[in-house]
């Protein structure tokens, strides 16, 4: 079965962007010192961490985790800079 849905890129209290093109502004500036939230190795949230850094041309560290809730403490805390998640799980933050 294949299926298909939305993601969003969530980003830390400490990051200022309201909007993609302004994360990857901020995260050019500060180069591999960026660092990405997923779920696991493998794991859905990093392949599309993986997928996105590509394309855009940036090399963060990538910092995984045992699922969104601790990785949504940690956006909330400013302990990492952004996460590639579920919209259902992200948008409540919002």
């Amino acid at each position: 079965m294949l299926g298909a849905t939305p993601i969003t890129l969530t980003v830390g209290s400490g990051v200022t962007a309201k909007s993609v093109l302004e994360f990857l502004k901020f995260a050019r500036e500060k180069g591999d010192a960026v660092n990405m939230a997923h779920s696991g190795n493998g794991s859905g949230a990093h392949l599309n961490a993986v997928l996105f850094n590509s394309v855009a041309k940036l090399q963060p560290t990538y910092i995984p985790f045992q699922g969104a809730g601790p990785i949504l403490t940690a956006l909330t805390a400013g302990q990492v800079d952004a996460y590639l998640g579920l919209t259902s799980t992200d948008v409540p933050l919002h």
